[in-house]
C-alpha cells in the first residue's frame, strides 16, 4: 500500500491517492477538500460521485459511513514519520438494542450498537527521497 498526499489547488484541497499493489489498477485517486478547516471538517471526494465527510482531531482524521449494508469506520493518524491507517467494518443490520427504559428514576435513552468484526490496519513509513 502506498499513500501520496500533496496540495492540488489554491483552495487548500489535496491530492489523496492510495495505491494498492504495484500497478495502476489498484490506484484510488481521491481529493481531500477542507469544508471547515477551523472545525477540522473535510470532504473526501472519490472523484466518482462518492463524497465522504471526514473530521480531523488531535492528529487523527476519521470517517464513518455506510455502504451496501456495511458500517465502515476509518482512522488515519500521523506520529513523526509513521502513518497508521485503520479500517473497521461490520454489517449495518440487526443492532443490539438496549436502554429505552426508566432506571432508578432516570429516563435511559434507546441505544443501538453494531458488531464490527473486521479490522484492517496498515503502518506506512515515509519514503526516503
Amino acid at each position: 500500500m502506498k499513500l501520496e498526499i500533496g496540495k492540488t489547488e489554491a483552495d487548500g484541497s489535496m491530492r489523496y491517492h492510495i495505491l494498492y499493489g504495484t500497478d495502476s489498477t489498484g490506484l484510488r485517486p481521491y481529493t481531500l477538500i477542507p469544508s471547515d478547516h477551523e472545525k477540522g471538517k473535510y470532504l473526501l471526494d472519490e472523484n466518482n460521485g462518492i463524497k465522504i465527510e471526514m473530521n480531523l482531531a488531535r492528529n487523527v482524521i476519521s470517517s464513518v459511513f455506510e455502504v451496501m449494508g456495511s458500517l465502515i469506520v476509518t482512522h488515519t493518524s500521523l506520529q513523526d514519520s509513521i502513518l497508521e491507517y485503520s479500517i473497521y467494518a461490520g454489517k449495518f443490520t440487526d443492532p443490539l438494542i438496549s436502554g429505552e427504559t426508566i432506571h432508578e428514576g432516570d429516563t435511559i435513552p434507546k441505544v443501538q450498537s453494531w458488531s464490527i468484526p473486521t479490522m484492517q490496519r496498515a503502518i506506512l513509513k515515509k519514503a526516503k527521497m
